[in-house]
């Protein structure tokens, strides 16, 4: 079955695959049959959440908001649907749970949120207009770390970013750009001191892990905050193409939304009259949703996967640059490769994102035709051999050079831990 069929099957509930968590209103766009309403589905999916407002941010000063290109767009809606075809078939169409000290979310949830937001950070690496790449400082091996906190300090500034996974809310009063130019009160952002301690709290070493089913498997973050500090001024010192690193950028990015949007969501609740609402556990919005302290270990993890989805494993020719940069940890030698047991979202993306083809067969400008989309999902057959775990695709359409998504695809091997075999034109992923 052709990619597009498959899509398509699940957007219209037919094959068993559940996408939509909320499952609460009609869809106004249909990304499938009209790829141009990738954005409106976005935001739709969003808004139904209650987290509408984590799209909403744009430079200080500035009323515009920022937002995806239709490109971006409509990549990362082919993105979602991808990773649920993977995770249906990796997991033998179980269901799976992952959460926090008892708070337990289906896979669809988690997989929303990092899939639908793993490029917003190309609001950034894409426009170079906006966010130009300054002139580098000579690079000192003793503060490199310190110089990439400073880049992506810049960064962070711009956006008005006011938390971070690695300490929580950094300052009490989390911003008023984006909510002065939509009308809201920002007086109310300014948090007390126990509702700062919780979320801080659970930023704190000791709670960053993520229970797989019941089991508390994922500890930690894959990468420490000075390992992505050194990354992205590596990124911004590369040779060949510098440029703002979108999957840093998009992870802290979507972690300081998701935490304003949950502070929005308490102070609206408060409004409507219930003065005993806890901070650490309400319910707001029509249709209503719930809002757990729990949670903030959960938007981490995502942010984390979003992070770690762009940062790459050395390849020969770059050994040394990495080496210049203290990037030791991610020469092959060195370099954990992501598993499905062990990090199920992150490995989902990494697989999803690589094999999505609208990336190599869709021209990258600001309006993508409706045509083009549909030839490069009905170009490309995707299927599962249940005995070998395996996801094979195959290039059925002549006008596609399927050269261009089997090296994307081999590459794989490379930082995620599967076995990549090519056939003609059909190429096979086999997970370890």
């Amino acid at each position: 079955m052709n990619l597009y069929e498959q899509m398509l099957s699940i957007l219209n509930n037919e094959n068993g695959i559940a996408w939509d968590y909320y499952q609460s209103s009609p869809i106004p766009a249909n990304p499938v049959e009209t790829p141009s309403e990738s954005w409106e589905f976005i935001k739709w999916y969003f808004n139904n959440g209650q987290k509408g407002r984590t799209l909403d941010f744009g430079l200080v000063g500035s009323d515009n908001l920022l937002q995806l290109s239709q490109f971006r767009s409509i990549h990362t809606v082919s993105t979602f649907f991808i990773g649920l075809l993977v995770c249906h078939w990796m997991n033998e169409g179980r269901e799976l749970a992952l959460g926090h000290d008892g708070v337990e979310l289906p896979f669809r949830y988690l997989w929303f949120l990092a899939s639908l937001y793993h490029d917003l950070g190309y609001v950034v690496e894409g426009d170079k207009r906006q966010f130009p790449i300054a002139p580098r400082s000579p690079l000192n091996t003793r503060n490199d770390s310190i110089n990439g906190y400073r880049e992506l300090a810049d960064i962070r500034g711009k956006l008005d970013m006011r938390c971070t996974i690695y300490t929580g809310i950094t300052k009490r009063k989390l911003g008023v750009t984006r909510r002065v130019c939509q009308g809201y009160d920002s007086s109310r952002n300014d948090l007390p001191a126990c509702h700062v301690e919780t979320v801080n709290k659970h930023m704190d070493s000791r709670n960053r892990y993520i229970s797989i089913n019941g089991k508390p498997d994922i500890h930690g973050y894959r990468y420490s905050s000075e390992q992505m500090a050194k990354y992205f001024r590596y990124c911004l010192d590369s040779a060949d193409k510098p440029f703002y690193n979108h999957g840093i950028i998009g992870g802290h990015l979507f972690f300081d939304q998701m935490v304003k949007n949950y502070v929005d969501s308490y102070h609206l609740a408060c409004r409507e009259g219930n003065a005993n609402i806890s901070f650490d556990d309400f319910e707001y919005g029509f249709p209503r949703r719930f809002f757990k302290k729990e949670q903030f270990p959960i938007f981490a993890y995502i942010a984390d996967c979003i992070i770690a989805h762009n940062v790459w494993v050395a390849k020969e020719k770059d050994r040394a640059k990495y080496i210049e940069y203290g990037l030791d940890f991610l020469l092959p030698e060195n370099f954990r490769k992501i598993s499905f047991e062990k990090n199920p979202v992150l490995y989902i993306l990494a697989i999803a994102d690589t094999i999505e083809p609208c990336k190599p067969y869709c021209p990258d400008k600001p309006n993508v035709s409706n045509e083009s989309v549909h030839k490069a999902w009905k170009g490309m057959d995707v299927g599962y051999e249940e005995e070998d775990r395996t996801i094979t695709i195959t290039i059925i359409d002549e006008d596609l050079d399927a050269r261009l998504l089997m090296r994307k695809a081999e590459g794989l091997a490379a930082w995620v831990n599967v076995e990549v075999e090519r056939e003609a034109n059909t190429i096979k992923i086999k997970q370890l």
